[in-house]
């Protein structure tokens, strides 16, 4: 499994990159913006975006089709129904707990989960570090 944390030359991270012929795109300050740079890999057919910090450190995994069942066997991540559901779990595990209009955030001791709900149910997962989440 893909976790945050993996490096980029990870034994899990590379399985995913060949099965799937993926390019890891990388991302630099080319404006002098003071911005670090990246790697990016974009799986459309799993609906999986990786970002990847400067140090090849995983950061951030978007999953942006929660049903894929593809997708699970390289990305962990539970579907809730509803954001009461997110609460419920998060409460349990003790994890801190951000609201928004449509999506609620459980900050745990590593990583931070982040669901995304519209008018259907789950929209998007968003899994990252808790360093970087803001």
């Amino acid at each position: 499994m893909i976790t945050i944390g993996d490096s980029l030359k990870s034994e899990a991270v590379n399985e995913y990159l060949e099965l799937y012929d993926i390019n890891v795109i990388y991302r630099f300050d080319r404006l002098y913006e003071g911005e670090e740079d990246s790697y990016t890999v974009n799986n459309e057919v799993l609906g999986l975006e990786l970002k990847i910090d400067k140090n090849q450190k995983l950061i951030v995994i978007w999953i942006k089709m929660v049903n894929s069942i593809s997708a699970k066997n390289f990305v962990q991540w539970d579907n809730f129904s509803s954001m009461v559901d997110v609460e419920k779990w998060a409460e349990a595990q003790k994890y801190d707990i951000i609201y928004g209009d449509n999506w609620i955030r459980a900050d745990g001791e590593m990583v931070s989960y982040h669901y995304a709900f519209d008018a259907n149910g789950l929209l998007m997962v968003t899994l990252m570090s808790k360093d970087i989440a803001p």
